[in-house]
């Protein structure tokens, strides 16, 4: 059974979908406003083929995340732990990439790898948190992700532009690794109550006596006295009562 909406452990896990949500979506438009200066001056793209290669990567983008909703899409929270571990080094390897990288193949890898990190974190986020909440209160705790999917369209370009216009170009990577480092921090937290879920979820799977079970199993079973399709059956005699008159 899903745990109270306002139980400290729902809330958190709540806050930390929130979050994860918001870094995601704040680490894919962050770049957005240097990326042609990136690619001209960086990697020296002349101007004509800039905008080809924005498109392309938001194609690469959007391609990586259609196919890791697939892989991800019927995996439960509660089988593995380590289903959300990749989304980790997705972030961080992306972001690293896009600060260091002057080669176009690479910029193309970490587009892919946010892809990827983008599918983990809303498959198995919602999931998780819909285990956790129960399905009457995941519309509140839908509505808190998505104000987080808004604030993180609205800051990442903002803030990126900002910091690239003020500080240089590795000065925009500094609130993103601030955000991952503390997502990551927040997930190591999160364990606990993840197995302190899946535990309740166990305890509350109903049994079935054995009586029941065999007759799910064969529900023709000769010992529950219910014969077989293929069984003859014997009509007793009943013998005629009525009197003729």
């Amino acid at each position: 059974m899903p745990s109270d909406w306002r139980s400290p452990s729902t809330t958190f896990v709540v806050v930390v979908a929130c979050v994860a949500v918001f870094t995601d979506i704040f680490l894919y438009g962050f770049v957005v406003p240097v990326f042609s200066f990136t690619l001209a001056r960086r990697i020296g793209l002349p101007g004509a083929e800039v905008q080809r290669w924005t498109s392309a990567f938001l194609a690469c983008y959007g391609g990586s995340t259609l196919l890791g909703s697939n892989i991800w899409m019927d995996r439960r929270p509660y089988k593995d732990e380590a289903d959300v571990l990749p989304a980790r080094p997705g972030h961080s390897g992306a972001a690293q990439l896009f600060a260091l990288t002057t080669s176009l193949s690479l910029i193309v890898l970490a587009r892919v790898l946010q892809g990827f990190s983008t599918a983990i974190v809303f498959t198995i986020g919602f999931s998780f948190m819909l285990d956790t909440v129960g399905n009457e209160r995941i519309g509140h705790a839908v509505g808190f992700t998505s104000m987080s999917i808004s604030l993180g369209l609205f800051g990442g370009p903002i803030i990126g532009g900002f910091l690239y216009d003020t500080a240089g170009y590795l000065a925009v990577f500094i609130p993103a690794f601030a955000l991952i480092t503390v997502e990551m921090i927040l997930r190591l937290l999160l364990r606990p109550i993840h197995r302190a879920s899946r535990t309740q979820i166990r305890q509350h799977i109903p049994t079935v006596p054995d009586e029941e079970q065999a007759l799910i199993w064969n529900p023709y079973a000769p010992s529950l006295g219910v014969p077989s399709p293929g069984a003859s059956m014997k009509i007793p005699h009943i013998p005629n009562t009525h009197h003729h008159f």
